[in-house]
């Protein structure tokens, strides 16, 4: 027996332009930029004259696919760009949608359980 299944139809608005970034997230960039620069001077020290060996140039590369990384995961995991930031409205609304069905689903389901007792 197949259970009786309402779906709402929901309506989004998609933005034409993005919204503005955010201070949280300028914020947010400069500190992870603070973070990088003092791993440099950290990494380097205050000595600039560099004698390179083999275990030194593999601290470098090693260091250089760490910062690759970790730009690779701010950017995915922050809204940076217009479309990114677009993508976020919808989906944010997308959101409240499903959170707004659920609730009325578990409404429903409570009114009918006096009726079956």
């Amino acid at each position: 027996m197949a259970d009786k299944v309402k779906v709402k139809v929901q309506t989004v608005k998609v933005p034409v332009e993005a919204p503005k970034i955010s201070p949280r997230l300028v914020a947010g960039c400069l500190a992870y930029l603070v973070v990088l620069i003092n791993a440099v001077f950290a990494f380097f020290g205050v000595n600039w004259k560099l004698n390179i060996s083999e275990e030194h140039l593999y601290q470098i590369v090693s260091f250089v696919m760490l910062v690759g990384a970790f730009i690779r995961a701010y950017w995915k995991n922050h809204d940076i760009t217009a479309v990114a930031r677009i993508k976020a409205v919808v989906a944010n609304q997308v959101k409240i949608g499903l959170e707004n069905v659920q609730k009325e689903l578990e409404d429903q389901e409570n009114k009918q359980e006096p009726e079956q007792k």
